[in-house]
């Protein structure tokens, strides 16, 4: 059924002429980006850029923040994101970094954070570690406890502003010493968590383990829709 927004009829695209319209405008939004502050960013540029008309565009997003939520999403809760790896290093099942497979996730948010959208990132990687953290902490649907809260904005803050410096250091990054730190951290914070929310430690670990394990982006975030999930399979 078609819905009016802004003035346009917001229908359905035909599967053969806008396949994949919603990665298209991800990808062309990022493009965009590149030369154009955050706040400069609009509906019809992106639009332009993605080939597709306003119709489409406001089908899939209904509005550019909502574009700039699932942009972030997208690098944050993929595979080898920095959200991903961060929790397999608490886990212990990494010692290092896969860099390589990390470095378009990185250099993604490190741009949006230089194109004036450092808290509207902030925001959202908070949401993603305590919906994370509330899953595995509280299986039963219990609250998250007052300090366990402030641990995971403290870590969300961390993370996020080590990686902003770093990607734009003259020395490159991530240094064996931010590696190092970044792995004390993680393992230190899973001791942290458990004792200020009262759970054994063992428990939670196979808890992350097993979300961790799961197929498709990490616990706590959502896919693209059916067809641009099997254009990247």
């Amino acid at each position: 059924m078609a819905t009016a927004r802004r003035g346009y009829v917001v229908a359905r695209p035909k599967k053969d002429t806008e396949l994949c319209a919603e990665r298209r405008i991800l990808d062309a939004f990022w493009h965009v980006l590149e030369s154009t502050p955050l706040r400069c960013v609009s509906v019809r540029t992106v639009a332009q850029t993605a080939e597709v008309n306003r119709g489409t565009f406001y089908y899939h997003f209904k509005s550019v923040d909502a574009l700039v939520d699932r942009a972030i999403e997208s690098e944050l809760l993929e595979r080898h994101s920095i959200v991903h790896e961060v929790l397999l290093m608490t886990t212990g099942e990494i010692d290092r970094m896969p860099l390589d497979s990390m470095q378009r996730h990185i250099e993604r948010t490190v741009l949006l954070v230089r194109q004036g959208g450092g808290e509207h990132v902030m925001n959202v990687v908070f949401d993603i570690f305590r919906n994370i953290w509330r899953a595995v902490l509280c299986p039963n649907g219990e609250a998250l406890s007052p300090q366990v809260e402030m641990l995971i904005r403290y870590n969300a803050h961390g993370i996020l502003g080590l990686y902003s410096s770093l990607a734009q250091s003259e020395d490159g990054f991530p240094s064996e010493e931010a590696l190092e730190f970044q792995k004390w951290n993680a393992r230190r914070t899973l001791g942290d968590m458990c004792a200020l929310q009262g759970m054994e430690q063992g428990v939670v670990l196979d808890r992350l383990l097993a979300a961790l394990s799961m197929e498709g982006p990490v616990a706590g975030g959502r896919e693209l829709k059916s067809e641009c999930a099997t254009q990247r399979g």
